[in-house]
């Protein structure tokens, strides 16, 4: 059973939310303008030049989690995302949409007139404490919208890889983003390490993230349907 706050979006509200993230990134500051690519050319790992594929690793781990936890097809979340959608507004966008009668589109074009979360959600009479106390403070006492949106990625992480919540704060304090805590924790569920041990190995540059998965017996094009395995699985449970 998934996350309280969440309910099965329909798949025009995510073609809508691609239609409108040209206007998301005109309203954002200008350090959001930066599209991530997602047409990747290392897709594998090369014992020579280990971290190439770190990069498509981190975005197809962003990618698959908010896919699976959404029940999206993930194909639909990359044309958002490479349509100029951030990765925190469409938690934030799809997150207010499962608690309200709202479409995830309508929190985005409300957020790209006021230009604030906070002000978005108020602007269209929904409380932040509707999606969780930890949304809600995070947004209320001023960190980013990414921050914030991380109190809504976590309940996933934790039930979607049948975790000890002690864990995922573990990965926080560590500075672990979503991505970087979707795959150290994949990595858990594979071969038993300790994720808070994988991301330190990554960070000081003592491995990298494919150098990890190809020690795990596990192709880089592979783990995107490990993610959304797993996490789907762990979410029905």
């Amino acid at each position: 059973m998934k996350p309280a706050s969440t309910k099965t979006t329909t798949l025009s509200t995510l073609a809508a939310l691609a239609l409108t993230a040209v206007v998301i990134t005109i309203a954002l500051p200008s350090a959001a303008l930066a599209v991530s690519c997602h047409c990747f050319t290392d897709r594998e790992f090369v014992a020579d030049a280990p971290a190439k594929a770190d990069p498509y690793l981190l975005a197809t781990a962003r990618n698959s989690l908010f896919a699976a936890s959404m029940g999206l097809p993930k194909a639909n979340v990359v044309r958002a995302r490479m349509g100029g959608a951030e990765e925190f507004d469409l938690w934030i966008a799809h997150s207010a949409s499962s608690v309200t009668l709202h479409s995830a589109d309508k929190f985005t074009e409300t957020m790209a007139k006021e230009k604030s979360w906070l002000k978005a959600l108020n602007a269209l009479g929904v409380d932040p404490e509707k999606l969780g106390a930890g949304f809600a403070a995070s947004l209320k006492k001023g960190d980013s919208d990414e921050i914030a949106a991380e109190k809504l990625v976590d309940p996933y992480l934790v039930k979607g890889f049948g975790i000890e919540q002690k864990t995922l704060v573990a990965l926080r304090l560590k500075g672990a983003t979503n991505a970087q805590a979707t795959l150290a924790l994949l990595l858990k569920t594979l071969t038993d390490a300790d994720p808070v041990a994988s991301l330190a190995k990554v960070k000081s540059g003592k491995a990298t993230w494919g150098l990890l998965f190809d020690d795990a017996g596990v192709k880089a094009g592979q783990v995107s349907k490990l993610i959304i395995r797993k996490v789907s699985e762990g979410l029905a449970r």
